[in-house]
């Protein structure tokens, strides 16, 4: 209940939070082989762990894009910028001011261990392929059992052609 009051509250901040973050995340130094391979920059705040967790998001890159070309298009037609920061309320979002995907790869609940990449894989080409439709006004329309079903079938997908490796 808290956190719907929150929301409720910081709905007309929202453009303003996305300007910030926009602000913040260009001013981080991002990781290079993403930036190089597939101009997408992966950044997160200095007190944001370590640089592991960009190297997470760099093979959840490869990942999409040696097992499925069209996900990987759209991952990078629609995010520019992967910003990796706590987000206490919502856990993960996607701001199309910026085209920006900010994950708390922190809070990914039910990833085994080793399979972490998988795992932010279904989180990006979800908010991709969110983004198609996404707009400000249609923000509170997103459904989380849409975000739950596209990971359950990105990570399935994943899963089944590599049951055995770990990163």
């Amino acid at each position: 209940m808290m956190t719907a009051v929150i929301r409720k509250l910081a709905a007309p901040f929202h453009y303003l939070f996305a300007k910030i973050n926009v602000f913040v995340a260009s001013r981080l130094k991002p990781h290079t082989l993403a930036l190089q391979h597939f101009g997408i920059r992966v950044v997160a705040a200095k007190d944001y762990g370590s640089r592991d967790n960009q190297d997470d998001v760099y093979s959840a890159l490869v990942l999409i894009k040696q097992f499925d070309e069209d996900e990987f298009n759209l991952v990078k037609k629609n995010i520019r910028t992967i910003f990796l920061h706590d987000m206490a309320i919502y856990g993960a979002a996607y701001q199309p001011t910026g085209q920006m995907c900010i994950l708390d790869i922190r809070n990914l609940s039910a990833c085994p261990s080793g399979t972490l990449p998988i795992a932010i894989a279904g989180n990006l080409v979800y908010f991709a392929s969110v983004s198609e439709n996404l707009s400000l006004v249609k923000f509170k329309d997103i459904k989380k059992i849409n975000a739950e079903e596209k990971q359950r079938q990105i990570t399935e997908k994943l899963l089944k052609t590599l049951p055995n490796e770990r990163f």
